[in-house]
C-alpha cells in the first residue's frame, strides 16, 4: 500500500496533467492521451472493470466510445449500449441530458459539453467509493 503522501503527490501530478492537456485535444493523438490519462485515473480511483470516453456528436446522437481502459479496451469505435448493460447505458444518458455526474454504488458517470452541439461523456466502472477529491480529478478531466 501506497503511503498517504504518495498517493496525494500522484494526484497533485495527474491534476497538472490533465489541466496542460486541455489544449492538446485537437491534435490526432486524442485518442491516446486520453486513454492515457483514463489509464491514470482508472489507476488513483482503484477502477476494477475500466474506464471508457464517450463522444455525442450532436444531440439525439450515439454516445460512441473514443478511449476506454481494462475490459472496456476493446470497445473503441462501438456505441454505449453496445458495451454496458442497460442501467449503465440509461444513466449515461442521463447524465449527458443532465450535463453533471451520477454516482452509483459500482459506477460514475459524468457528461458535459464541447462548445458546439456534441457532447462527452466519462464512465469510471468498479470504483468501490469516491471522495471529493476523486470527484474533483474527474470534473477536471471532464473540464479539459
Amino acid at each position: 500500500m501506497l503511503p498517504l503522501l504518495t498517493v496525494q503527490q500522484q494526484k497533485r501530478g495527474l491534476e497538472k496533467v490533465i489541466r496542460a492537456t486541455g489544449s492538446l485535444f485537437a491534435r490526432k493523438s486524442t485518442s491516446d492521451l486520453i486513454t492515457g490519462l483514463l489509464i491514470q485515473l482508472s489507476s488513483l480511483l482503484d477502477a476494477r472493470k475500466g474506464s471508457m470516453f464517450f463522444l455525442i456528436r450532436s444531440p439525439g446522437a450515439p454516445a460512441v466510445v473514443q478511449a476506454a481502459t481494462g475490459a472496456y479496451a476493446g470497445s473503441i469505435g462501438r456505441a454505449v449500449d453496445e458495451v454496458v448493460e442497460r442501467d449503465v447505458c440509461k444513466d449515461v444518458y442521463r447524465a449527458i441530458r443532465e450535463q453533471g455526474p451520477i454516482l452509483r454504488g459500482r459506477y460514475f458517470v459524468h457528461a458535459f459539453p464541447n462548445g458546439d452541439k456534441s457532447a462527452s461523456a466519462v464512465c469510471i466502472d468498479g470504483h468501490t467509493g469516491m471522495s471529493n477529491w476523486d470527484g474533483r480529478l474527474v470534473e477536471m478531466f471532464c473540464q479539459n
